[in-house]
This record gives structure tokens, sequence and C-alpha cells, in this order.
């Protein structure tokens, strides 16, 4: 049954001819299905973590950022900038919370949908389709979903296809090697994963407590990786995200 829920999800995610063309609603319709079991254990293992009881008794971080004024620099200024400038993310839109049963399910998912944004933000991750690669690895790294995994899979299947033919990218040939698409993406998921490894499990770190507290200091204390590949990757992605824009434009 996996075996042909998998098929059909890397099918939907790589039916496009470029790299953000692929059909996302129908790829997100697919999550929850693939995903019910591994939140089930997830959500079992959160539930056992002391900082569980805490959790269900706070605010809703999203909440509590909007609601107040944070220094330049901090946690929450950060965050609250994020939210603002990030306002149609993908995770976001398709968790339906109104679907949800139960305040204390509903609140476990709200603080799984901030984890998500918490990992963009912190990490320096913005919201273009390579960079999410970069978080989904991350999240991988200590929590498993079948769909996140799928996602990467399929991710470097389709940087497999936009690496030769006519949608390759252009350049020397040293740069072609180090940036073609397939490499690059190779080389984040490795990264994301083995930063995610690394990390404390971010759903079970109390972020209210960290709001008013300098984001730099934040991930000294939490021990945050650097993300030197997408730092690097980031300006070449940029050019070839319009490369592929333009691709689309054609299809």
């Amino acid at each position: 049954m996996q075996i042909i829920k998998a098929y059909k999800f890397l099918r939907a995610y790589t039916s496009s001819k470029s790299y953000i063309n692929t059909d996302l609603d129908l790829v997100m319709s697919m999550v929850s299905d693939l995903d019910k079991k591994c939140d089930e254990r997830l959500k079992k293992r959160f539930n056992k973590n002391p900082y569980s009881k805490l959790f269900y008794k706070q605010a809703n971080l999203k909440d509590s950022v909007f609601k107040y004024r944070y220094k330049k620099g901090t946690l929450g200024s950060e965050l609250k900038a994020f939210w603002k400038n990030n306002s149609d993310d993908l995770f976001q839109k398709n968790y339906n919370l109104s679907q949800i049963k139960g305040k204390k399910n509903i609140t476990y998912m709200q603080g799984v949908l901030n984890e998500h944004d918490i990992i963009h933000c912190i990490n320096k991750l913005d919201s273009t389709p390579l960079a999410e690669v970069s978080v989904l690895a991350f999240t991988l790294g200590k929590e498993f979903r079948w769909s996140f995994f799928y996602i990467c899979l399929a991710s470097l299947f389709l940087a497999f296809k936009n690496s030769f033919g006519k949608n390759k990218i252009q350049g020397s040939f040293l740069f072609k090697v180090k940036y073609t698409p397939v490499v690059s993406v190779f080389r984040l998921i490795k990264e994301g994963y083995r930063n995610g490894r690394k990390t404390k499990w971010f759903l079970t770190v109390d972020w209210h407590s960290y709001l008013r507290t300098p984001i730099d200091e934040v991930r000294k204390e939490l021990q945050i990786k650097e993300f030197p590949v997408w730092e690097d990757i980031k300006p070449k992605w940029y050019e070839l995200l319009s490369h592929y824009k333009k691709i689309d434009s054609r299809i």
C-alpha cells in the first residue's frame, strides 16, 4: 500500500517540466494520507516530553508574536517580520485547522506549523522551493514523515531532469559541475538533514521564553548550525529561479 501511495505522490510531484511548476495542490492533498500514522507517532512522542505540559497551556506562539512589540534583532522581531513577509506559506495554506477536532489536537498542529516557520526563520532559509527542501530535510532529522521524505526524493529526481537537455543551466564547466540542480539539491538535503540531527527537536523548545532574546544568542544557546551550502548556492539559485520562470512561461 505504501508503495502505491509513494508512486502516486512522486508522480504528482514530478509531473512538471520545470522546477517550480509542480501541481502543489495535488501534492498537498496526499500529505495527510501519507503522514497519518507518522503524525500519531510523533504526537505521542511529543506528549511524553516534559515541555508538552507547559506547551498545551501556552498561547499560540504566532499570536504572542503579533500581540507584543519586540526590539529589533530579537527572535520575536525576526519571527514577526518573517510571518508578515511570508503569509502565503504552502504548508500554512494546506493544513486546515478547522477540520481538526479537539482543542489539544488543534494546539499541537499549530505548534507543528509554527515549528516549520521557525526552522525557516532561525536558519535564515527563505520560502523559495529550494530552501523549502532544506527545511524539510532539517525536519526529517528529528521527525520522520513520509511526505517530507518523498518530496526530498522527488526534488532530487526533478533536479536530475533539469540538469540535462534544453533546461540545463549555462556557465563554465566548473560552475555547472558545482551548481547543476541535482548536485545542489543533494548537497542541500545532506546539509539540512545533518543540521537537523545535531539540533534539539524544535517542537520541544519553549520559544516563548526566547522571544525577547537576540536571535544570534538563541542560535548560540541552542547550538544552531550554519548553512554554508545554502549560503553558497543562494545567489546562484535566484539566477536559476529566473531561468526556470522563463521556461514556465513557455510551457
